[in-house]
């Protein structure tokens, strides 16, 4: 379950982070909100079906930065048009790592099904892990700014908002918990 209600500073926070993760990794999409399976032995099927739908979001997202880079190879400049093939390139590259992980994951559970699974999991627990750290710093240094406020309506309004990051820190814990609770059910974490 996702949190409702963003008002405008997180939203701007939250477009802010979106932007500077979009800056470092142009070719990764994130993963849907997982929603933790209802018994211990669908957990392995909940991650597969969460990784599928992960690898599907990254393709199109992957085919959408090929399209978006290919009116640089008609421009007269060559910087531009080598800066456009060597992003087609990366993003050819990714798309084809992310069609062959797809294609592992189709039929029975085997090892290589399991790796790309378990890969999955540990890098959507270290996403939710660095956003986790992201909120309870934005936390804390709404609570200095409530210390430090000149007004009452100022500390108010930075105790409301320590309030929301904290909410949103501890959304995510719970989806981390729930995320590795079903992956060591599933027998994809120790």
């Amino acid at each position: 379950m996702r949190r409702k209600g963003f008002d405008s500073l997180r939203l701007l926070v939250l477009i802010s982070f979106l932007f500077a993760v979009s800056i470092y990794s142009a070719s990764q999409a994130f993963p849907p909100t997982y929603v933790p399976a209802p018994a211990r032995a669908a957990a392995y099927n909940t991650l597969l079906a969460a990784k599928k739908a992960w690898l599907q979001g990254k393709i199109a997202h992957e085919r959408g930065l090929i399209n978006a880079a290919r009116p640089g190879l008609t421009s007269n400049d060559e910087r531009v048009r080598a800066q456009a093939e060597d992003q087609i390139d990366k993003y050819t590259k990714d798309l084809k790592d992310d069609r062959a992980d797809l294609a592992k994951l189709g039929g029975a559970r085997v090892p290589a099904q399991e790796a790309v699974v378990k890969k999955n999991v540990k890098a959507w627990i270290d996403a939710l892990t660095a956003e986790i750290h992201y909120y309870e710093g934005l936390a804390e240094t709404a609570a200095k700014k409530a210390e430090e406020a000149n007004s009452k309506i100022e500390a108010g309004w930075r105790r409301k908002e320590e309030k929301d990051y904290k909410k949103v820190a501890a959304d995510d814990k719970k989806e981390k918990d729930d995320l590795e609770k079903d992956a060591t059910d599933a027998g994809l974490l120790p």
